[in-house]
């Protein structure tokens, strides 16, 4: 049975589930991998040597048929029959990265396929607002354009198709996100989420629909080469946060691989930006460091440049649009941090909500969803994050929690909303300025109607996967957790608890309310630098208990002037009190 830990403590730390050891040694034997890699494997349900083989070597098997996608073969025969007068066709796709490397994808590729001079279309925030609107129909057409294919965006565009049907426009829909009641009228709409599609996989990301798409176009015209494009698919996956399914797992573990050798300079240039020159991309290295970097143009003025790089011909062609990106990146981080510290003073007053809803003059559209994501952290429930708009409109980000479904939300109340959209976990919308004040209680509705409830207690607590002595920590432990890869949505990295740990040097909190220091266990070894984020709160806690505590972390690199060591990501600190 499970102990908590002392009131004073900031988690409450649960110790790892009892595992049958009979099974996790035979895993170990028969896989000739180290009893934590086991327990871990057991821990996702692989209790046999099959599944966990899979798991590790996921095999050919899981990549599955693109044929079996509804309106695929209209999507591979529009497309073909557009090459006997190829000009005037227009990709369009969305401004985070998920878009963004669709976009790159299905223009390399089809490049490749076909040598079409193709036209791209990224929409700005800030000009354009989301997705396709008759206005940018329109525009299109008059630029010239006659045949377009959507990624990432579309699967609602009702209106807009039609507008583009009656312009003598031929549209091709490739989306990931759930329809409405109807479908637009395009001449294919390719989406997992349609009820009349069978595919298995319906936690594709965009990026992931496009590659399944050209995987289909270039077996109908015997071409190879599409595994080339996986490394593509990686970005868009785990920065729109999807579910690692078999089949993503599956394009995830061969891609992340060979980003450092990638044929595309813009990838390699990315995989630099991870500190390391050579080996597995983590998923860490994507979520955290590319991500950022490259979602970083669309949230402050046009995406453009993040496109450019991952289309660059050579890397000193990418490097010239990293260091764009990277100018951009600090410039956001600093108008994301004065948004943080208006929007978390104005939650403190409404933690009686059970679903957020903060609003502030002129903030920034481009960061809305990055503050947002904070305030769950900090307050533990749904937050909306809302600016006003010169036009009477307010735009808004939303992110969630287990539990809460943001998509149902907005659908509940649609009538209130310009546009919207989005998944469970993180959505958009507009609302007229004088209806901001109706959605607090609109949301609260809809918290009821999914018998959601805030409850602290599940944030503050953390389990962890297996336990490790800091002595048996070292470099080989972080290549046996990198076979694991990736980690992400439903494939958590493995949490390592250790127990009476002490403090070596002295605790700091640095930019962005982080703690960093170094620990070491009781008895002689070697010290560990860690760091854990967002927990300056509990800076007082850990000083007073400095010479005596557990942890729950997560181990990785940390490379630094080429230097290269290893740094513990505090999950939890506290005492395990086990009976």
């Amino acid at each position: 049975m499970w102990g908590k830990v002392y009131m004073s403590s900031p988690f409450t730390i649960l110790a790892p589930q009892n595992i049958d050891s009979e099974k996790a040694e035979d895993l170990s034997s028969s896989l000739s991998i180290p009893r934590f890699m086991a327990d871990f494997l057991l821990l996702r349900g692989l209790d046999s040597v099959q599944s966990a083989r899979d798991f590790l070597e996921p095999p050919d098997s899981h990549y599955l048929n693109p044929w079996d996608m509804k309106d695929m073969d209209a999507a591979v025969k529009t497309v073909l029959s557009w090459r006997a007068t190829s000009t005037n066709v227009c990709i369009f796709g969305d401004y985070d990265l998920d878009g963004i490397s669709s976009v790159a994808l299905l223009l390399l590729a089809l490049r490749n396929a076909t040598g079409w001079d193709l036209q791209w279309y990224l929409p700005s925030r800030f000009e354009d607002g989301y997705g396709l609107t008759v206005g940018l129909v329109e525009k299109l057409h008059e630029q010239g354009m006659q045949r377009l294919i959507m990624v990432d965006t579309g699967i609602t565009a009702v209106k807009e198709v039609a507008r583009a049907n009656e312009l003598g426009m031929e549209v091709v829909i490739l989306d990931h996100h759930r329809p409405s009641d109807t479908l637009p009228d395009a001449a294919a709409v390719v989406d997992p989420w349609r009820e009349d599609c069978n595919y298995f996989n319906k936690s594709l990301s965009a990026v992931g629909v496009a590659l399944k798409f050209i995987q289909a176009l270039y077996e109908k015209i015997d071409l190879g080469g599409v595994e080339s494009y996986l490394e593509l698919v990686c970005l868009g996956t785990l920065s729109d946060i999807m579910p690692l399914e078999p089949e993503n797992r599956y394009i995830l573990h061969r891609g992340m691989k060979t980003m450092h050798q990638s044929d595309l300079a813009g990838v390699r240039t990315l995989a630099k930006t991870t500190g390391e020159s050579q080996g597995c991309v983590r998923s860490q290295d994507v979520l955290f460091r590319i991500a950022p970097l490259m979602n970083a143009p669309g949230r402050l003025h046009h995406p453009e440049n993040a496109l450019r790089l991952l289309l660059s011909d050579s890397e000193r062609e990418a490097e010239h649009y990293l260091h764009k990106l990277q100018q951009d990146n600090e410039k956001r981080r600093s108008i994301e941090a004065t948004i943080t510290t208006q929007a978390a003073a104005q939650a403190q007053k409404k933690t009686d909500d059970v679903v957020m809803v903060v609003y502030g003059s002129k903030w920034h559209i481009g960061v809305l969803g990055i503050v947002a994501s904070k305030l769950v952290q900090q307050f533990y429930r749904p937050v909306a994050v809302i600016t006003d708009g010169d036009d009477g409109w307010a735009q808004a980000s939303v992110r969630g929690v287990d539990g809460f479904n943001w998509h149902e939300a907005l659908q509940d109340h649609k009538e209130y909303f310009g546009r919207w959209g989005g998944h469970a976990a993180a959505a958009g919308f507009s609302v007229r300025n004088q209806d901001i004040p109706l959605l607090t209680d609109l949301f609260a509705q809809s918290a009821h109607k999914q018998g959601f409830k805030v409850d602290k207690d599940v944030f503050n607590t953390v389990q962890a996967s297996v336990e490790i002595s800091l002595a048996d920590l070292n470099a080989e432990t972080l290549e046996q957790i990198c076979a694991l890869e990736p980690f992400g949505k439903e494939n958590d990295a493995p949490l390592f608890l250790s127990r009476n740990l002490r403090v070596v040097n002295a605790v700091r909190e640095v930019r962005g309310g982080h703690l960093q220091f170094e620990v070491a266990a009781q008895e002689k070894g070697e010290n560990f630098s860690a760091i854990a984020f967002g927990m300056g709160k509990h800076i007082k806690w850990l000083r007073e208990n400095s010479s005596d505590f557990d942890m729950i972390f997560e181990p990785s690199w940390n490379v630094f002037n080429n230097r290269k060591k290893i740094q513990l990501q505090v999950r939890a600190m506290g005492r395990v009190q086990c009976k």
